[in-house]
């Protein structure tokens, strides 16, 4: 017997049903719906985690790069944080981007930027006591 029919009462056979009936359709559309529901705004909390991390591991790379930077060139290398990528804001927030710049002591030039990194995603705030960090020659900082 083909395994797709049923034998009936009668003797007769009867095609078995393939698919699924409307409320199982919609019972599963349901759960589905309410599982959906609660994870959605724990993975905005997640992207938004994610986003700061990300800020906060670009800053902490740029402050190596201008240590290292003011160790090669043997001049002081000031990272600040700024909102229009050419002059530091003297704002603690460093969410709003911030700029590497050498700072040759004496000068009375513009300083030389090294990298500008952009503002943070919308939203987000990295506050810290200190508008501005200045590397050494020697690989000390001071903050500002």
């Amino acid at each position: 017997m083909n395994p797709s029919t049923q034998q009936t009462k009668t003797g007769g056979t009867r095609r078995r049903p393939h698919g699924l009936t409307l409320v199982e359709l919609l019972t599963t559309l349901s759960v589905a719906l309410v599982g959906l529901s609660l994870a959605i705004p724990a993975m905005t909390g997640l992207t938004s985690d994610r986003q700061v991390s990300g800020t906060v591991e670009r800053l902490t790379a740029d402050m190596t790069l201008a240590r290292a930077e003011a160790i090669r060139r043997g001049q002081p290398v000031v990272i600040c944080s700024s909102r229009d990528g050419e002059t530091c804001s003297g704002s603690t927030d460093w969410a709003e981007g911030w700029i590497l710049l050498v700072a040759p002591e004496g000068a009375n030039g513009p300083a030389e930027r090294i990298r500008v990194a952009p503002a943070a995603g919308t939203g987000q705030r990295l506050g810290g006591s200190h508008a501005q960090v200045v590397y050494r020659p020697d690989g000390t900082s001071t903050a500002l």
